[in-house]
């Protein structure tokens, strides 16, 4: 028999609880208005018209009942089979979803760690790279400076020669003025010539000794008096001997400005190297961070959208699973049923033959 066969059953059994008042002929009659139950009975009859004693009909029934008590039992195995599937099922996306917020969770960590210190070594980047450009404006305005220094101790270095040799020059004529031979008025010309030189080298000496030989000169260029020109000419070469000796001295200056400004130099240039490394170790750093940073950005972005596909598909694998427990609740529950309904017909067959064939009998007239 169908189950929709079998569910006429339940009709009739619903009818023979609650209106146990009813003859069989009656409850029989309520049954025959259902399409199954008319071939409920249909079969019945055919089973009486072929001899077949209500014996042989329940034989029939309960093999009817047997065989439903059999699907019962394949579909509680089944159910229970469909119950693990949907339990695993459930376990198992319920899992991925809680790894995969643990890697969001440990991606997070990363970027709680990450983030200030790649903040920190960009800061530190710039920090060096505003102290290596103090450094370097710095050095320039030194190596100006020095550039100028420079050029003041060359001119003066170049006036000093001069000086020295415009003293020299003096030295030479003042001496030519003791031979007879000497030309007197060319020397007296040359003097005149040079005095304004020895006059400037004799103010930079600022030493009072100096100063008469100006007018020892200026008398000799005039009237070649020879008597002081011994004095003259040891004041001359005293005066040669300090602007030697001056020239000297500047050129020490010179030297030690030059070597301080070496060594500065050096040391502002070791600094913005020494600077300059930190800067490309800090890079390297920088590019790891923002590496590091980047890779747990888009694992958390990744995670979290294969969060929401799991959760989908644990919804509908949750849906699924209640549709599946529902039709097998329900069908298990129709089961029940008819099988409980096989037995009352077999009660009423039992029990009341006489008064079923007699309904039989004149439902086929």
């Amino acid at each position: 028999m169908s189950t929709k066969i079998l569910f006429s059953l339940f009709t009739l059994l619903t009818v023979f609880s609650l209106e146990t008042e009813l003859t069989a002929s009656d409850l029989l009659a309520e049954v025959d208005l259902d399409p199954m139950g008319n071939a409920i009975l249909s079969t019945i009859t055919l089973q009486l018209a072929s001899g077949h004693d209500e014996g042989k009909i329940i034989s029939v029934l309960e093999k009817v009942a047997g065989d439903l008590k059999k699907q019962q039992m394949t579909s509680s195995a089944l159910n229970a089979t469909q119950q693990k599937i949907c339990d695993e099922s459930v376990a198992a996306y319920s899992l991925q979803i809680q790894n995969t917020q643990s890697n969001i969770e440990s991606s997070q960590q990363i970027l709680n760690r990450d983030e200030p210190e790649l903040e920190n070594v960009i800061g530190q980047i710039a920090q060096k790279t505003k102290e290596i450009t103090g450094f370097e404006e710095e050095l320039k305005k030194a190596e100006n400076q020095r550039e100028a220094d420079h050029n003041d101790w060359t001119s003066k270095d170049k006036e000093s020669v001069e000086g020295i040799e415009a003293v020299m020059g003096g030295i030479k004529l003042t001496t030519q003025l003791k031979y007879e031979d000497a030309n007197v008025v060319l020397i007296q010309q040359e003097l005149t010539a040079l005095k304004g030189r020895i006059e400037k080298e004799i103010e930079k000496t600022d030493k009072i000794m100096y100063k008469p030989v100006i007018a020892s000169l200026a008398q000799i260029a005039r009237s070649a008096n020879l008597e002081t020109v011994d004095e003259i000419i040891r004041i001359l070469e005293n005066l040669k001997i300090d602007l030697i000796a001056s020239k000297g001295e500047d050129m020490k200056v010179e030297e030690q400005a030059q070597k301080v400004y070496e060594q500065y130099a050096a040391t502002i240039s070791s600094t913005i190297s020494s600077s300059q490394q930190d800067i490309d170790s800090l890079r390297s750093k920088k590019e790891r961070l923002e590496a590091s940073v980047e890779a747990a950005e888009s694992d958390i972005a990744n995670s979290r959208e294969k969060i929401l596909n799991y959760k989908q598909m644990l919804d509908d694998q949750e849906k699924l699973c209640e549709q599946w427990k529902e039709i097998y609740l329900r069908e298990d529950a129709e089961r029940e049923m008819e099988i409980e309904s096989i037995y009352k017909v077999v009660e009423l067959v039992n029990n009341e033959i006489l008064g079923v064939k007699a309904y039989l009998g004149q439902r086929n007239k």
